[in-house]
Parts: C-alpha cells; sequence; structure tokens
C-alpha cells in the first residue's frame, strides 16, 4: 500500500503521455513479486492485437511470441469473458488444465516461470475488442498473496480504465485539432478574399495574407483587448458581433447557415465592404471523411470581406451547372453574392423587380432555401467545397 500514491503518479502520466505506460508496468512488477505480463487490446473478428505493453518477460521470448506464438494465445479470446472491471484468476475463464498441455504454455510460459492460472483484469470490452491486462507473478508468491494481489489490482482497476480513457480522448482532440487546422490552412488558401478563421467567441486564430494586410491597416477591422474580431466602424460591428451570436448559439446542422452581407465602412474613406461570415467545418470534414467522431462536429467560422468595388467573383455558368439554375437565375446569385440588392440587379440587368422576384424565388426552391442569406451562403460553400475537397485529395 505504501506504493500505491507511486503508481497513481506513474499511471497518471501515462494517461497523459502513453509513451510513459512501460515504466508504470516495470515499477508494478517490482511491487507484484517481479510479475510479469502485458497490457493490450485484441480484435476478435481480426484476430490482431490493437496494441500491447508488456513487462517482465525475458527479452528472448519477445520475437518467437510475435512471429508465432500470438497465434496459439488461447488467453487472448478467453479474456474478453471475464466479468468487466474486476481481477481474477484465468481458471475462471479458461480451463487451465488443457492449457498446461498445449504448446503455447510448455513452450513459451513455462519457460518463463509463468503459472497457467495467473491473474487477469478486463478493463473494457466492446462488440468486437476488448482490452486485458494480465498479471503473472511467479507461482510461489502467487500461491502465497493470492488474495492482497487480486485486492490490490482490484484498487488500480478503476485507475487503469480511466487513464486508458484519458488516453483516448487526448488521442482524438490532438486529431481534431490537426484536422481543423489542415482544413483551415486550405479554406483561407483558396479563398479569393481576406478570410479569417475565428472561434465562436469571434477571436482569430488564423488569416490569409489578404485578411493580414487588411488587419495592418487598421482602417476596417482590429482586435480588441479580449482577443475578439471588431469592425472599428461602430454600425458595423454591431452586426458583426450579432452574425458570430447567431451562429455561435445555435445547433449547426445544414448547409445553409451563414450571416450576410454584412456592410462595413472604412474609418479612412468611408468606402464600403461587404462580409461573409459561413460555418464550414461540419461539411468540410464529412466530405474529407475526417475520423473525429460526432462530439468535434463544431462549426468552423469564416468571416470573408471583400470592398464592395471587389465583389466575390461567382462565376454564374458555374453557379448554374452545380445548382442546376437557369442562365438568369445564375447571375441573379452571383449579383447578390456581389453584394447587390435585388432593386440594384433589377434596374442593372434592365428587368421589373418582379421578374427578379419570380427568379429568385425559383433559385429558393431548386436549392432549398428561404432567404437570400441562406442561398447565397449555400453557393459559396458549395463552390468552395468543390475547391476544398480537390485541394486535400
Amino acid at each position: 500500500m505504501a506504493e500505491f500514491p507511486k503508481l497513481l503518479n506513474l499511471l497518471y502520466d501515462a494517461a497523459i503521455d502513453p509513451t510513459r505506460w512501460q515504466t508504470f508496468l516495470n515499477v508494478l512488477s517490482s511491487t507484484f513479486s517481479n510479475a510479469n505480463g502485458i497490457l493490450y487490446e485484441f480484435d476478435r473478428e481480426t484476430g490482431h492485437t490493437q496494441f500491447s505493453f508488456g513487462f517482465g518477460n525475458d527479452p528472448a521470448f519477445i520475437a518467437p511470441y510475435l512471429d508465432h506464438f500470438q497465434h496459439i494465445n488461447p488467453y487472448r479470446d478467453a479474456s474478453g469473458c471475464a466479468p468487466l472491471g474486476v481481477a481474477c484468476r484465468s481458471s475462471l475463464v479458461l480451463d487451465v488444465e488443457s492449457v498446461s498441455k498445449s504448446e503455447f504454455y510448455n513452450d513459451w510460459m513455462r519457460p518463463q516461470g509463468i503459472p497457467a492460472d495467473h491473474l487477469g483484469l478486463l478493463l473494457e470490452r466492446r462488440p468486437t475488442t476488448h482490452i486485458t491486462f494480465g498479471l503473472a507473478p511467479n507461482a510461489k508468491a502467487l500461491a502465497k498473496h493470492n488474495k492482497k494481489y487480486i485486492q490490490w489490482l482490484n484498487l488500480l482497476a478503476p485507475h487503469i480504465t480511466r487513464a486508458l480513457e484519458i488516453n483516448r480522448i487526448t488521442r482524438e482532440a490532438t486529431r481534431e485539432r490537426s484536422n481543423a487546422e489542415r482544413v483551415a490552412g486550405v479554406v483561407l488558401n483558396i479563398i479569393d478574399a481576406a478570410a479569417f478563421i475565428v472561434t465562436p467567441g469571434g477571436r482569430p486564430v488564423q488569416m490569409n495574407s489578404r485578411a493580414e494586410a487588411l488587419l495592418k491597416s487598421r482602417s476596417l477591422l482590429g482586435v480588441e483587448g479580449g482577443g475578439r474580431l471588431v469592425a472599428l466602424h461602430p454600425s458595423g460591428d454591431a452586426a458583426l458581433s450579432a452574425a458570430v451570436m447567431q451562429l455561435t448559439t445555435k445547433h449547426v446542422s445544414s448547409l445553409q447557415d451563414a450571416c450576410g452581407p454584412i456592410p462595413l465602412r472604412s474609418m479612412l474613406d468611408g468606402s464600403t465592404f461587404y462580409a461573409w461570415l459561413i460555418a464550414i467545418l461540419p461539411e468540410t470534414a464529412a466530405a474529407a471523411r475526417f475520423d473525429i467522431g460526432p462530439s468535434v462536429a463544431r462549426p468552423m467560422l469564416v468571416l470573408m470581406v471583400q470592398p464592395a468595388n471587389e465583389p466575390l467573383n461567382l462565376n454564374p455558368k458555374v453557379i448554374a451547372a452545380v445548382f442546376k439554375l437557369t442562365s438568369a437565375e445564375a447571375k441573379l446569385v452571383s449579383a447578390l453574392a456581389a453584394g447587390y440588392s435585388i432593386g440594384d440587379f433589377a434596374e442593372h440587368a434592365g428587368l421589373s423587380r418582379s421578374t427578379v422576384r419570380n427568379q429568385l424565388a425559383a433559385a429558393f426552391a431548386k436549392t432549398e432555401t428561404s432567404r437570400q442569406a441562406e442561398l447565397v451562403a449555400l453557393v459559396i460553400r458549395r463552390l468552395q467545397w468543390h475547391r476544398i475537397v480537390g485541394e486535400l485529395r
């Protein structure tokens, strides 16, 4: 029991850094009369060991085990039938008398002094896999301290299980961060506008070169003391803050979550810019087939900013082909993305507002949207998405 605090410290070191499992297991071995054993995950469908940490074994027996004996190891399947989270003897789930006559026991276990009826602890059981901790003190020590050793293993059991869960959570979080950073980098590089990746709180975490230049000019956007990206003109900042709040306080589940165009005014010359705030990560992650789990399907917010006299250039022919719109409908959508109002487009195209509204209604129906912001956001994201997937591949 004097070793228990030390073991827990080493165990939770391993929880944070999986490379430290070996250190914990080596110290654990000495606590149990220099026992040998293994911590491993076994896939019953494939017959493969997913991971393993062995300890106390004679080094001369490691290579033969990997080459041959692991494939005839009777304990791997049987350990999955043990009671979950409770230390027990192998004889509870296996006929050890039969095992003692097997090649595995006589040619691999017995020469190392591993008793056929040693201790086991099933840590996790899933439909096709299980994680087991096997501990084999020498037969004399096990006979003398059997009850005590089982008690000690039961004390450690919930902590080992928790450490493995921390390993999994940490690994998934690292993979999520890596994938999100990769996608964000691609998104920023292919958007033909000043583009920022912002957190749900509005803090910029990545930006492309055009966004950097815009921020350095101190004419349109800035970063407040708390790190939030702000529009320097008060009217634009209120709209930008509202857009961030709208997209981060609801569950983003469709391709139609976006806000814009948001008019922003330059503090230098009063010129107008248009901003679009789009939640882009869920679709991109699914399309790129990233295995990051449902818990990380959170929106990555992309803020795109473009001068009003340099509108987003969405090719009407591409819009028409992707969304099966007519040429007139596609031209309308392209104009809306560039920041034009329905009235402006009608005047420029020489059409009545009634005709333009009918075109807009048809575009809504074909894209299954109901608002101009949703329609344009869907088009921008879908066209960017095709480019993103191409880049990621």
